[in-house]
């Protein structure tokens, strides 16, 4: 009884488990059908499910995306594992009668576990006992031999309880039966399956691939075998390239239309014309090339399932392969680190960077791949609705730049007449590839035609990583005729479209030379030659290259233009060459001509052989190659870019000018640069208008200006950024023309708010300059407190403490102090890194005294880059080497010569062929070495082969190439190239040990050397030493040595000793001389002795230091100065040949145009002149600016001497004060001062402080303000207007001697109109008295003042509404202002009522004594003390509550009875010489008064 109850209740837990699992669910699709992919390994157990069995609902749709995480695939496994158990264990409980078969088959269920329990309450103890053994050996079965047979799984249970139904059961088994089964062979294929594999494709007409993995017998799927025929065996797929019919477009369009667009997940895309889905027939089409950049995984379906595409020509049972597609992005984890981040805005913080790190495999895939970014709103508390994400989604596209080349090697190939053949190799040269590249092999007609000479060849051979080297076989066609040799050539293409433009194919001709070995054949020894312009010469070398010489040949030698024109790009070069057997090689240099100029094109001249005499032999010596080229590499370098990088422009403005230059180089052909804007925080249309033009840069044109239009808005946005861009537009410049920098950033401001941040977008400093200076300032607004802003630096691919010091300082501005210089010290370890790193500096806002979210640090972060400048030069040491033709090998030597490193190098050493042949001659070599800091020499031993007979001597060349991508263009290899001579024991060589020779001039002379190179000598040989000129002159440069050398086989080495000599003056260029050997005696054998090398060349390097600089490196100049002087000098050393050095101005806070006036010119030094002086035009200003800084600067313009002339100090700054002093006279108000004195009072109790003077006068009395022995200056002061106190002045004279000696009368009325000399003027300048009406508001007037310099003031005629601020009367008036701003004397002859304040220091203290006279109510009084003229000076002063227009401050009152007595006191309550009225003058060019020092006698009529 107990036991039935238990399993009814056992019963109906299943019920309701089973009703839970199907009201949990989507759909429930029970399985029936199952036929193997595979021979079935047992008689009645399937290995996999059939095709048409893996989807479970009428669609080919995959629900979910592709991407199965290694958890997935674990869970998938888990649960099949536990249905598998389930299963198991069930059986063995209905065997046992234990639970209902209704049950098992309804819901096969984990409910063992319960039958488990329910067996202790109603089983014998045996019966449990042999049960719980049963089910631990199903536990114990490992996953292959469990999970066999799945036939009974159900896909369902597994969805939910290991995907929580988020996963349909067609994905999971589909996952399952084409992945995850383990009789899936995913091993390498074989050659043997993809031969099987062709002919059975072939069999079933491309089709059933079903049946095609069954007869494999390999255990394959369908899918891998149309994965690996597509990609690897279809050369319609591999070489049909073309591009999509508007016919296929459309029907793809249709496709996705018809299945969706969203095609990164879910969508399947089937197109009877992408398909050709009648058919169920592979197309070449599908699936490596789509317009939506897709790539394909796999999908197995019925094509019964497919609505709306069903044909009546469908059999039933036809099944097919079909491909999901979905776009090939970016991957994260592959090809990006996945990166999510919290952003917190707030007013202060408005702009956050985000860094994601880009993965890269090292392999040439030659596509580009993108991945994108999105911004979700997290939290706004409570202002959510106020909040908008715009643009809340962006794209980063990951450009693959990985180098691949593709070429020939070797180059040159030589086949005999009556061969059958010759093979041809094309390799992988650099890099590495992920993709398959098809590359087309094919030949061109030379002087040897295909058809009659040889068979044409065309085929494709594909590149992928197991395939890095191919061989072609062209076949020759024999002759019975001896003709002269001929030439075909082999030529390269890429096939495969993605990845044209993208491969490098080079070399990617070689010449095929079929020779007849019955001709002796003379030629150039390579087949085409290369130099750069900064080379200067060339050098080619001429060869018996078949055959021997049974007479002298000579051979006429002739270079001719091409695209290079003879004279201009290089000396035309005539020469005869005279062979023999001895002489089977002979070099001819060639200068090559530099202009200096850029030019962006290579150009080439020709190089010909013509026979001249071959004593009756004529008709058996052959010319081939008789032609060549070399072509002139442009090496100079042009770099355009912005100047400056960083602008700014009122969100309020018109237009922002961006000025876009030639920064280095000069041009000899126009260049097209586009300039483009690109969005930032700033958005075209919005903010600016989009601007993309070309500009176009010439020898005349250097400079260009493009003006972008802003947007005018009514809203105070908060400041944004856009960008503006550069490109090469000129296809011949392009990868020739540097543009750097090649972007400019735009910040549109919101002029309300004040902007703090780094004066420079980015800084750059070499690690040997030591330090690096940064400035930061006040940008934008002004001041209403002091804000402190702290300065701070922080690592980025730079470390601190050991690049760079870390450094945290305070900034503190105000309206007077608004930059500020920070200088950070760079940490050197003086090896070689071959990297550029940086660190950041950002600003943080610490106090602003509440005015905070006034405050923008924008920009508020820069980057520092070091550049490492160390020198690592790795070369051959020695470069000529020598070895016995019957030799086994001969051992190079490779090494660093120069610097150290602290990162490896991996340097590429390869052999070339010259008059030695690989193969034939030595075994090819090309190998990789690494340096580092514990290896720094390494030898690499080349293999020579062994020959029977005596050929005469061979050479090869061994060369030197950077394989480090970082390392390419900052490792020196010199010397490059080592030359290897294969010699005949048999002939006795004698001939200089070195190649080439090389001294500085300092080291007084050169140590050269001769030997016996090679074999015995059977008498004393007598051979001729002799230098000769080159660029290097005998008796200026060298001494003229001319020796007998003796050599026998005791004697077989001798030194020579050639003294250099030197004038000790910089020239900038190296020159060189040479030195040769002639054969004197050899007592008969002269016919056994070579002489090999009998030249070499001997440079003389010019070690000599020039070093020009800026001298003093610090200028200050006045706002309203007329120009600056800046000097430039040579500060060491002395010159032989002139240097030009271009002085230029550089904006820092001041601006050229609005500041100065904008520089740049050449100065040349030579021997007679070493110091120039450039002067810089200054802007006068009115208003008194703060000070501002500009720089100039220097650069070598010499193209010879850049690299070599030293520029230190090589910046100079120049800083403009503001008008700190200025005395401004008759800042009135009713009954109030004259003028005002700006105090230099260092105290506590003002930090700042003016002086305010008043006089109490009668109306139209002249006062004099300015009194020297040159210069006098009277001011009509008008004490009433209309019955008014008012105390304005309304006339200025001004009375100057002029450089000539004479006086000149100046008079300024209340209207501004000037009249010199009685004469109305506008502008007036004679003799150094320089006077200029602006309008009726303003005149300047400059004259000389006593000390050989320029006394410069200003009138300013206004009409000035003013108040009595005690009885609060109000009117207007029209009143002059007198300004000195530069220039006043303070010698002992100058005087004047305001004379005495221009810069005077003074002290306030207060004073707590009695007075006579009560301040005003709200005042106090102080003692004002002044250290003038040599004696201190003191008064009691008022300081009144109320203050000036314009002051800065309180303000001191002093004069006439504006102060009280003190009680008891002695002060004197003036700070004058005597009273006011010692100033007074009786008319308006009076000199003479109690004070005067004016001592010019000027006639009546003055001038």
């Amino acid at each position: 009884m107990k036991c039935t109850s238990l399993q009814a209740r056992l019963n109906t837990i299943a019920t309701l488990s089973r009703a839970k699992l199907f009201a949990n669910s989507f759909t429930l699709k029970v399985f029936t059908r199952s036929r193997s992919y595979f021979f079935q390994k047992a008689q009645d157990q399937p290995a996999l499910y059939n095709a048409e069995d893996c989807v479970g609902s009428n669609s080919l749709f995959s629900s979910r995306d592709l991407a199965w995480s290694a958890k997935q695939e674990k869970n998938l496994i888990k649960g099949l594992r536990r249905q598998a158990l389930d299963l198991r264990i069930h059986k063995l409980q209905s065997n046992a009668g234990l639970i209902p078969m209704s049950v098992l088959v309804s819901y096969p269920c984990r409910y063992w576990l319960y039958m488990t329990i329910a067996l202790s309450y109603c089983s014998g103890s045996q019966s449990t006992k042999k049960l719980k053994e049963a089910i631990k050996a199903i536990s114990s079965l490992p996953d292959e031999e469990l999970l066999k047979d799945t036939s009974e799984v159900n896909w369902q249970v597994i969805s939910l309880e290991e995907f929580n139904n988020q996963c349909l059961q067609a994905d999971l088994k589909l996952r399952w039966m084409n992945h995850l089964h383990f009789d899936i062979n995913h091993s390498e294929w074989t050659k043997e399956e993809d031969k099987k594999l062709l002919r059975l494709a072939k069999e079933q007409n491309y089709r059933n691939w079903v049946a095609i993995a069954k007869d494999l017998k390999t255990n394959r799927t369908a899918f891998l075998c149309l994965q690996r025929y597509q990609q690897f065996l279809n050369a319609d797929m591999i070489n049909s390239y073309t591009r999509w019919t508007e016919q296929e477009d459309n029907a793809l369009r249709d496709a996705v239309a018809k299945f969706g667009h969203n095609l990164g997940s879910r969508s399947l895309i089937i197109s009877s014309s992408v398909m050709e889905i009648q058919q169920c027939k592979v197309s070449p089409r599908f699936p490596l090339e789509s317009r939506l950049s897709l790539f394909f995984s796999f999908f197995i379906g019925r094509m019964e399932a497919v609505q709306g595409l069903r044909k009546a020509r469908f059999e039933r049972e036809t099944w097919t392969y079909f491909a999901l597609l979905y776009l090939h992005n970016g991957r994260a984890g592959l090809d990006f680190t996945q990166t999510t981040l919290p952003l917190v805005f707030n007013n202060t913080v408005t702009q956050l960077p985000i860094s994601v790190t880009i993965k890269d495999d090292g392999v040439f895939k030659y596509t580009d791949v993108y991945f994108g970014t999105s911004l979700t709103l997290q939290s706004a508390r409570g202002f959510e609705h106020l909040i908008t994400l715009n643009p809340h989604q962006t794209n980063v596209t990951i450009k693959d730049d990985h180098v691949l080349a593709i070429g020939f090697d070797p180059v040159v190939y030589s086949a005999n007449v009556n061969g059958d053949s010759v093979a041809i190799t094309v390799k992988v040269l650099q890099g590495s590839l992920a993709v398959p590249v098809s590359i087309r092999v094919f030949t061109e007609d030379g002087t040897a035609t295909s058809g009659s000479d040889y068979v044409a060849t065309s085929q494709s051979v594909v590149f992928d990583s197991s395939s890095t080297n191919h061989t072609v076989t062209i076949q020759l066609i024999n002759k019975l005729v001896s003709d002269a040799s001929k030439v075909f050539s082999v030529g390269l293409s890429v096939e495969t479209p993605e990845a044209k433009g993208r491969v490098t194919l080079s070399p990617s001709v070689a010449n095929v030379t079929i020779v007849n070995t019955n001709v002796a054949v003379i030629g150039f020894v390579a087949g085409v030659y290369s130099v750069r312009k900064s080379e200067g010469s060339v050098s080619m070398m001429v060869g018996l290259l078949q055959g021997q010489l049974g007479a002298p040949v000579t051979v006429t030698f002739s270079t001719y233009s091409g695209t290079a024109t003879a004279g201009l790009d290089f000396t035309q070069t005539t020469l005869p060459l005279v062979f023999n057997n001895t002489v089977t090689q002979l070099p001819i240099i060639v200068t090559i001509k530099d202009d200096g100029v850029f030019k962006y094109t290579d150009v080439y001249f020709g190089a010909s052989l013509t026979l001249q005499s071959a004593r009756g032999f004529e008709h058996l010596i052959t010319l081939n190659p008789h032609q060549t080229n070399v072509t002139i590499k442009d090496d100079h370098v042009l770099a355009i870019g912005f100047d400056p990088v960083v602008y700014r422009a009122n969100v309020n403005g018109d237009s922002v000018a961006i000025t876009v230059k030639v920064l280095q180089g000069s041009l000899a052909v126009p260049v097209s640069i586009r300039v483009f804007t690109e969005d930032g925080t700033a958005t075209s249309g919005s903010d600016y208008v989009a601007t993309s033009q070309s500009v176009v840069f010439d020898s005349s044109s250097t400079n260009h200006t493009v003006t972008i239009q802003l947007i005018n808005k009514l809203v105070s946005d908060a400041s944004k950024v856009f960008s503006v861009g550069l490109s090469v537009e000129t296809p011949e410049a392009k990868g020739r023309v540097t543009l750097s920098p090649s972007v400019a950033n735009v910040t549109i401001v919101n002029t309300n708010v004040a902007v703090i941040g780094f004066v420079a977008g980015v800084y750059s400093v070499r690690k040997s300059e030591g330090s690096v200076s940064m400035m930061v300032g006040l940008l934008q607004g002004q001041l209403g407190a002091p804000v402190t802003v702290t300065f701070s630096t922080y690592s980025g691919t730079a470390t601190a403490g050991l690049d760079f010091t870390q450094t945290t300082l305070p900034l503190v501005f105000n309206n007077t102090v608004t930059q500020l210089p920070i200088s950070v010290t760079i940490k050197d370890d003086g090896v070689f890194k071959y990297t550029d790193v940086y660190f950041g500096a950002s600003l943080t806002l610490q106090s602003a005294r509440g005015f905070e979210h006034l405050i923008t640090l924008n920009p508020h972060q820069t980057n520092v880059t070091i550049k490492d400048d160390h020198v690592l030069v790795i070369g051959f040491d020695p470069v000529v080497y020598r070895a016995n033709v019957n030799g086994d090998s001969v051992a190079i030597t490779v090494k660093v010569l120069q610097g150290s490193l602290a990162v490896p190098v991996s340097i590429r050493v390869f052999t070339e062929d010259g008059t030695a042949t690989s193969g034939s001659d030595y075994v090819a070599t090309s190998q990789s070495v690494v340096f580092d800091s514990s290896s720094t020499n390494h030898t690499v031993t080349i293999q020579l082969i062994n020959k029977l007979v005596s050929d005469a001597s061979k050479m090869f060349s061994v060369g030197l190439s950077v394989e480090t991508p970082e390392a390419k263009g900052r490792v020196t290899l010199s010397p490059s190239v080592a030359n290897v001579t294969i010699v005949n024991t048999n002939v006795a060589v004698i001939g200089f040990v070195a190649g080439v020779y090389s001294v500085r001039k300092s080291e007084g002379s050169v140590s050269m050397m001769v030997g016996l190179l090679q074999g015995q000598l059977g008498a004393p040989v007598t051979v001729t030493f002799s230098t000769y000129s080159g660029t290097a002159t005998a008796g200026q440069d060298f001494t003229q040595t001319t020796l007998p050398l003796v050599f026998n086989n005791t004697v077989t080495q001798l030194p020579i000793i050639v003294t250099i000599k030197d004038d000790g003056v910089f020239k900038y260029t190296d020159v060189y001389f040479g030195a040769s050997l002639t054969l004197q005696s050899a007592r008969g054998f002269e016919h056994l002795i070579t002489l090999n090398p009998h030249q070499t060349n001997v440079t003389i390097k010019d070690d000599h230091v020039l070093v020009i600089g800026f001298d003093p490196v610090v200028y200050s100049a006045n706002v309203n100065g007329d120009s600056v002087a800046i000097t430039v000098k040579v500060l060491q050393g002395s010159l032989a040949l002139p240097v030009s050095i271009r002085v230029f101005t550089e904006n820092g806070t001041a601006t050229s145009g609005s500041d100065y006036v904008a520089t740049s010119q050449s100065v040349v030094f030579d021997s007679s002149s070493t110091n120039h002086t450039v002067t810089i035009q200054l802007i006068n200003k009115l208003v008194s600016d703060a000070s501002k800084m500009f720089s100039v600067g220097l650069s070598v313009e010499t193209p010879e001497a850049k690299g070599r002339v030293t520029l230190s100090p090589s910046v100079a700054n120049v800083t403009v004060q503001g008008v700190l002093q200025n005395i401004e006279v008759n800042d009135s108000m009713i009954a109030d001062p004259l003028f005002t004195v700006p105090l230099n009072v260092h105290s506590e109790l003002f930090p700042a402080l003016s002086l305010c003077y008043e006089i109490h006068g009668q109306p139209r009395q002249y006062y004099n303000l300015v009194s020297d022995t040159c210069t006098s200056v009277n001011a009509r002061y008008n004490a009433s207007l209309n019955g008014v106190g008012v105390n304005i002045i309304d006339d200025i004279t001004v009375r100057a001697v002029d450089r000539a000696g004479q006086c000149v009368d100046i008079e300024v009325d209340v209207d501004c109109g000037v009249s010199v000399g009685g004469s109305r003027v506008q502008i007036y300048s004679l003799n150094e008295v320089y006077v200029r009406t602006y309008g009726n508001s303003s005149v300047r007037i400059s004259v000389p003042n006593c000390n050989h310099q320029q006394l410069v003031m200003w009138i300013l005629c206004q009409v000035r509404p003013i108040e009595d601020p005690i009885t609060g009367k109000k009117f207007s008036a029209k009143m002059q202002k007198f300004v000195v701003t530069r220039g006043l004397s303070l010698g002992e002859n100058s005087h004047g009522i305001i004379a005495q304040f221009w810069g005077v220091q003074a002290s306030v203290t207060k004073y707590n004594g009695s007075y006579s006279v009560a301040p005003y109510p709200g005042s106090a009084y102080y003692i004002l003390t002044m250290q003038s003229g040599g004696k201190s000076r003191s008064v009691l002063s008022s300081v009144y509550k109320f203050t000036w227009e314009r002051l800065g401050g309180p303000c001191l009152y002093a004069g006439d009875g504006e102060a009280g007595w003190m009680v008891g006191g002695n002060l004197s309550n003036d700070l004058i010489d005597g009273q006011p009225d010692d100033y007074i003058v009786s008319s308006a060019f009076e000199t003479n008064f109690k004070y005067s020092r004016f001592t010019q006698s000027c006639p009546d009529r003055l001038h």
